[in-house]
């Protein structure tokens, strides 16, 4: 997790990249690995819309990186 002024990061550990189309859908299954993202991403996605931030998802050395532009 990385915290600056102008961007909150999280990551978590996973073995293939999300379904970028289905990211913030509720209830997608986003990969093989996963059981689907619930609620979780789509209530981060208009938390930030409210606020006028951004949300980037990229996925690097095996790693999820999720974040919130603000």
């Amino acid at each position: 997790m990385k915290l600056t002024d102008s961007a909150f990061e999280i990551s978590n550990s996973g073995t293939e990249r999300l379904n970028a189309d289905l990211l913030f859908k509720r209830f997608s299954k986003l990969s093989t690995e996963s059981g689907g993202s619930g609620l979780g991403l789509s209530i981060i996605q208009e938390i930030a819309k409210f606020h006028h931030w951004t949300i980037e998802y990229k996925f690097e050395n095996n790693h999820h990186i999720f974040t919130v532009n603000l």
